[in-house]
């Protein structure tokens, strides 16, 4: 079943913020969640004093309906959580030169709003479930690199604005024909992009199967053959 994403699931949660940078450590970061907060405030992952461990994952829910400015990724942090930014607004994600980034969790950015340059690092494995669906993306097009080995359940579904998505042509499992997702062997049609204008589209013969929500959204349709 679809969990309950609506609000904020944590009635202790921290609420507002006295300053405008919160530096997260091993040591603070599995403490608290952190919910409606509308002052902006900048998010980092940071070691603690005097030790080497590093963050490795994001914790799931970590923020929900927050105002983020800079969100700066750390080199060792490899996953993003279940919901971790739901419902948030960022202004900017800056990913490290070095991402060990692997995995970018279910519902992770869920009706999120991301204002400036989305570029995933190349170290990405795994797209999750509903990832980035009904969030506003930076730009009209995404690109997918070649690291990429799954895309969950409409990772991409109900992004108005997004026209084309495109995939790096070393990728081995998708490809992108004219801006939308299919598996490499062409036989699936994963996600034709809510934003990209038509009134019809022919699908092509060789497609044996389509994803979830392939379509959802593209409203200026009269007709799928």
């Amino acid at each position: 079943s679809k969990p309950d994403l609506s609000k904020c699931q944590f009635e202790d949660s921290i609420k507002s913020l006295s300053v405008n940078k919160l530096q997260l450590t091993p040591t603070t970061i599995n403490k608290d969640h952190f919910c409606n907060i509308k002052k902006l405030f900048d998010v980092s992952f940071e070691s603690d004093p005097h030790s080497n461990i590093q963050i490795s994952k994001i914790p799931d829910q970590l923020f929900f309906d927050c105002l983020i400015g800079t969100l700066t990724l750390s080199e060792e942090i490899s996953a993003i959580g279940f919901a971790s930014f739901c419902n948030c607004k960022i202004n900017e994600i800056k990913f490290h030169p070095k991402s060990k980034l692997t995995e970018i969790g279910s519902y992770a950015f869920y009706y999120a709003k991301i204002i400036s340059t989305l570029q995933f690092p190349r170290s990405i494995h795994n797209i999750g479930n509903y990832s980035f669906a009904y969030s506003t993306l930076p730009s009209s097009s995404i690109t997918l690199p070649d690291s990429v080995v799954s895309i969950g359940n409409s990772a991409f579904v109900g992004c108005k604005g997004l026209k084309e998505i495109i995939v790096s042509s070393g990728n081995q499992h998708y490809k992108s024909v004219e801006g939308i997702l299919f598996t490499k062997d062409g036989k699936k049609l994963i996600q034709y992009p809510s934003g990209r204008r038509g009134t019809s589209y022919v699908v092509p013969d060789c497609v044996t199967s389509i994803g979830n929500y392939a379509f959802y959204e593209c409203s200026s349709f009269s007709s799928i053959t």
